[in-house]
């Protein structure tokens, strides 16, 4: 495994490592390390097909080995610190106790000269209006990845094929109680325990989370029970009832099918959990169910109680609830490796995703990883989603990776299908598209053997954001049309406005703003509420283009404000940039060039530092660029210069950007007619060979009009012609047109189409003057003779 010394270049995490030219990079940023973190950083990737002793490092770095053990520790302390790693977590260097380390982080070696940012030619196609795939893509897959917490341990190989083949789903809805104040809690956590003693023994049982939100946040059994089959995909509902009573719980349960056959079972036991797993237990055998008891070993009652408890607080998302109810109980049971999981999901729904870490590294190097292999896919589950929530893409695919090895031999498919579709998101934001894509279509297979058809919905919305990523408009949007249905007929508010957003995103790169605004106003329906403040400022973000494109422009500005205003969420200071940039477009379109410059300045420095949205800043950039070019050209200039030299060292996708950037610039330099050509002929094949219609349009837009100003006709047919498609529905494609003819001296039908596109699409932007007044009547010679010419 070791490479050569002097050649080998490396990419792990987000971090790039190059030997020969000793330079080390974190987020696309040069970070200058000591001669001896890099050296020491650099022995251990080279040597990571074994562990390391201590002396062996401490020879090859220093020289000796009879340096103070206290100076590895601090240089390996400062290895972890620049590549993002901690002592806790160890996601790339691992302490092997009373020897020494090994690096255990995935890592890409790449050939002698090739560049280390981390991208590939595809990534292209996250330009102009697609500039926030990423946010979108992690909205959709944490819905599904991240929304469960842990369920019941199953040994190895209890999980079975339903007792029959053709057997429907079954739906457990929630227990109906008759107890004291104290047994609310009953209600969904009796629920949660039947429908997965059922699970665990063979049979297809509807996930508790989406029986609960269909029926409402308090498990109210209002949707009619047909409607909740359909939903669910199910055609077995189990109705309970439990009654406390002097000799403890009764607890009785209906097995209802949907042809109208119904079959009722009765148990008694001292306490809820006890009677709740007996009348499951009677549930199975009336289907009869060949799986061992053994395979449904019981754990004690006060552990199981605790677990149930605290996940009726997480199905109404009562994080309060599930503190308190850690914090009563006993050390004992604060300390099993079950609590412990619970308390790492806490941590990972308030945000706290270090302190998940932590948990969930220490519980999984102490679980047993034969007898406890359920457990152990789980932990391996919860930390690929707390280390994708914190950027950590590589770290996030290893862990679920380890998952999904461990699920081959024991398949579980409600857990493989959370798994993949969670690989499949940190996959998708990697730019590893193909293999996003196939980790989406396995779910896909697995959430329909498991019966959660309301999943597939979840995994349709990531496929529709996935095809959106990768350019292929007339696939993505029909996906996220079916999505967004789905979640609105469920009821799933937060799943519906996410994917709404990602849809309105889709039908602007496709150039229809009056599309893109329909299915913004479709889910922006009175009566909402939305309380999750991250999906609301997305949604927000990409309806406020939406509204920007179609010109309204009041209502655009005050959405904007609001953005601008936000301070609890935290992308706070992302949504604010976005929304001084957002802004600056509006002061630009009505020609306020100074107002636009300010907002653009704010929106550049804001965005600063923030990788992940290069692309983000780099429009604001633009903006800026244009606003200072209005008033003054020199000043243009060198912001010109200045961003150019930004966009140099930043990832591949930029290209295009730059060459629009140097063909605006060349445009406004008249000493080099020929220069701006150059530029905008390499932005525009770049444009074509992407095929993303927002892009080709602003390309076409800038080069358009100046071959019009200079009076290239004959090119500016051929640019123009480019965005004729589009006029109809999109303004500045309408503007350009009517330009174009205008120009050719043509005053006839085709002007006045276009002008009457432009007009109607207008909105509260301003026309241009030419086109504010229709132009006198004029011969059309001049038009016919300037297309008959070669």
């Amino acid at each position: 495994m070791k490479e050569k010394m002097t050649t080998a270049s490396y990419r792990f995490g987000t971090c790039s490592l190059r030997v020969a030219a000793r330079e080390f990079r974190r987020d696309g940023v040069r970070i200058d390390l000591s001669p001896r973190i890099f050296d020491c950083l650099t022995y251990l990737i080279q040597h990571r097909d074994r562990a390391i002793g201590r002396d062996e490092l401490l020879a090859a770095v220093w020289g000796k080995a009879d340096i103070g053990e206290a100076v590895l520790v601090k240089t390996i302390l400062a290895v972890r610190r620049a590549i993002g790693d901690t002592a806790e977590a160890q996601m790339f260097v691992r302490t092997i106790p009373r020897f020494g380390y090994h690096w255990v982080g995935p890592v890409e070696v790449l050939r002698d000269g090739e560049d280390p940012p981390r991208t590939d030619p595809s990534r292209q196609r996250r330009q102009r209006v697609g500039r926030a795939v990423a946010m979108a893509v992690l909205l959709t897959i944490m819905a599904v990845a991240g929304v469960s917490w842990i369920r019941h341990r199953v040994p190895p190989g209890a999980e079975t094929a339903p007792a029959s083949g053709d057997m429907s789903a079954v739906v457990v809805l929630p227990v109906d109680v008759d107890g004291q104040g104290d047994d609310a809690w009953l209600r969904l956590g009796l629920m949660d325990l039947l429908s997965n003693r059922l699970r665990d023994g063979g049979l297809t049982v509807a996930p508790s989370d989406s029986v609960v939100r269909l029926l409402g946040a308090n498990g109210s059994a209002a949707l009619d029970s047909e409607k909740l089959l359909a939903a669910t995909g199910g055609g077995i509902t189990v109705r309970s009832v439990a009654r406390r009573d002097a000799d403890g719980w009764l607890l009785r349960a209906s097995w209802q099918v949907q042809d109208g056959t119904e079959r009722a079972v009765e148990a008694r036991a001292a306490d809820a959990i006890t009677a709740g797993r007996r009348i499951a237990d009677l549930l199975l055998d009336l289907q009869g169910t060949a799986v061992p008891r053994d395979a449904l070993a019981d754990r004690e009652v006060p552990l199981d109680e605790l677990l149930q408890r605290l996940e009726a607080a997480r199905l109404t998302d009562d994080l309060e609830q599930a503190r308190e109810l850690l914090a009563q109980a006993t050390p004992a049971l604060r300390g099993s490796p079950e609590i412990r999981m619970r308390q790492a999901q806490i941590d990972i729904r308030a945000g706290r995703f270090d302190d998940a870490v932590t948990t969930l590294t220490a519980v999984l190097a102490e679980l047993p990883a034969e007898t406890r292999l359920n457990l152990r896919v789980q932990a391996l589950n919860l930390l690929g989603i707390a280390t994708q929530r914190v950027g950590q893409l590589d770290a996030s695919v290893m862990w679920f990776s380890q998952a999904v090895t461990m699920l081959q031999s024991h398949p579980k498919p409600i857990l493989l299908a959370r798994v993949l579709t969670g690989r499949g998101g940190s996959l998708a934001l990697l730019r590893r598209q193909a293999e996003a894509a196939e980790d989406f279509a396995r779910a896909r297979v697995h959430f329909r053997l498991a019966g959660d058809l309301l999943s597939i919905a979840w995994i349709e919305a990531n496929e529709g954001t996935l095809n959106m990523d990768r350019g292929r408009l007339d696939s993505a949007i029909p996906q996220l049309e079916q999505a967004a249905s789905a979640f609105r007929r469920a009821g799933f508010l937060n799943e519906e406005i996410s994917t709404s957003a990602n849809l309105t995103q889709a039908q602007l790169m496709r150039m229809k703003p009056v599309d893109a605004l329909a299915a913004s106003d479709t889910a922006l329906r009175p009566g909402r509420s939305l309380n999750d403040s991250g999906v609301l400022a997305h949604f927000n973000l990409w309806r406020l283009h939406a509204l920007t494109a179609t010109g309204r422009l009041t209502e655009a500005r005050l959405l904007a404000d609001r953005l601008i205003e936000m301070r609890e969420d935290p992308e706070a200071a992302l949504f604010q940039s976005v929304g001084h940039g957002l802004l600056g477009q509006i002061d630009y379109a009505q020609e306020q060039y100074a107002r636009a410059e300010d907002q653009a300045r704010r929106a550049v420095a804001g965005l600063e530092g923030m990788d992940r949205y290069w692309s983000l800043r780099a429009d604001a950039w633009l903006l800026l660029i244009r606003a200072q070019r209005a008033a003054d050209p020199a000043r243009a200039a060198l912001e010109a210069d200045a961003f150019l030299r930004w966009a140099a060292t930043g990832p591949h996708e930029g290209q295009s950007l730059i060459s629009l950037v140097r063909a605006e610039q060349a445009a406004a330099d008249p000493r080099d007619p020929s220069a701006a050509y150059r530029h905008y002929e390499d932005a525009m094949a770049k444009a074509d060979a992407l095929g993303i219609p927002s892009l080709i349009a602003e390309v076409a837009q800038s080069y358009g009009n100046v071959l019009i100003a200079r009076g290239d006709l004959q090119r500016a047919i051929t640019i123009v012609g480019k965005t004729a498609r589009w006029a109809s529905g999109d303004y500045g494609c309408a503007v350009l047109q009517a330009q174009l003819y205008l120009a050719l001296g043509d005053h006839g039908d085709a002007l006045r189409e276009a002008r009457a596109w432009a007009v109607d699409l207008a909105g509260e932007r301003l026309l241009p003057a030419a086109l504010r007044e229709p132009a006198s009547a004029e011969a059309t010679a001049h038009a016919t003779d300037v297309l008959r010419r070669p």
